[in-house]
């Protein structure tokens, strides 16, 4: 038999299609989704992803993004300590309350690396009607080694068919480059940072990075999202006091705001501002500035010297 199935063009455009439905924003995570959430150690990624995990099962909004429907999820972590998880998802459930349709597993020891535990976790997908798998973080799972291309590819392969034979999603926590350069001399940038095969950032439906510059901050930044525009960067801070992530209004635009809202100030001011206060680095401080000025919220004027620029409000 054929596997191979052809229509004609001018059927395919008259046919009733419908609209790619969405889970969380505008389409930025949609039902069978591909979604890969990564950054270096201590960028608060597994936190994102737990409290993602929850609030996707309660249907209700994560980190400022509107969560359209609920789905029922499974947390796969092999990572960290039962005790130290068990403390996470406390947190987790206080802020966004119990769920039935969530599931979690231990699973230090399992690694996808045989058809018997690929078949496993296709039972268990099955059985409990899973809609969204989180693995965290993909190495664990991944049974060989990340800059292996054939492995990586040959493993996307059978989580493709995975995802299609239990109709669910898989969102994936995994881990950045360290600073690599390229052959030609440059670098490394954006989604290409995903650690292991280029092939990733291809595969991924969705791809969110997190950054923190600074303690009990963090940088949330989709860098791709198949179906619909990137939206903003958004800025969170880490609740010692609740254990979890939340959307901070601490973000450097609103420090470069608040530093001229009582008047103008040196281009120097600016930059000591966003380096002490978030953290930023001197190319990062002016993209930052450049986007303000693009954006028509700030302009700057040259003193008497001729050299100094004073930057301002625009009204």
């Amino acid at each position: 038999m054929n596997p191979i199935k052809i229509i004609k063009f001018d059927d395919f455009l008259d046919s009733d299609i419908p609209e790619v439905p969405s889970i969380l924003g505008e389409n930025l995570i949609v039902p069978q989704g591909r979604v890969i959430i990564y950054g270096q150690p201590g960028s608060y990624k597994s936190f994102a992803t737990v409290q993602l995990c929850r609030a996707m099962a309660n249907g209700v909004d994560w980190l400022g993004y509107e969560m359209k429907v609920s789905a029922t999820t499974l947390y796969l972590q092999g990572e960290i300590v039962a005790k130290m998880m068990q403390g996470r998802g406390l947190s987790a459930r206080a802020e966004y309350g119990h769920a039935d349709n969530t599931f979690y597993s231990y699973a230090r020891d399992l690694t996808l690396n045989s058809e018997a535990h690929w078949k496993a976790l296709t039972e268990r997908i099955v059985e409990n009607k899973i809609e969204f798998i989180f693995l965290d973080p993909l190495s664990q799972l991944l049974g060989g080694s990340e800059v292996d291309d054939s492995h990586v590819r040959a493993w996307l392969d059978r989580m493709d068919v995975l995802c299609t034979e239990a109709n669910t999603g898989v969102v994936m926590v995994h881990h950045g480059r360290k600073t690599t350069w390229r052959g030609d001399g440059s670098s490394y940038s954006g989604a290409q940072n995903l650690r292991g095969w280029s092939g990733l950032e291809g595969w991924a439906d969705s791809i969110v990075h997190l950054h923190s510059p600074k303690r009990a901050q963090a940088q949330l930044q989709w860098q791709k999202v198949r179906h619909n525009e990137k939206p903003e960067d958004r800025w969170l801070h880490f609740s010692q006091k609740n254990g979890i992530l939340q959307v901070s209004d601490e973000d450097p635009a609103t420090i470069v705001r608040r530093l001229l809202s009582v008047g103008p100030r040196t281009l120097g001011d600016i930059d000591k501002a966003l380096l002490e206060e978030a953290g930023m680095k001197y190319s990062k401080a002016n993209d930052l500035r450049k986007t303000l000025e693009a954006k028509g919220e700030i302009a700057w004027d040259t003193m008497e010297d001729n050299k100094t620029r004073m930057y301002r409000m625009v009204e």
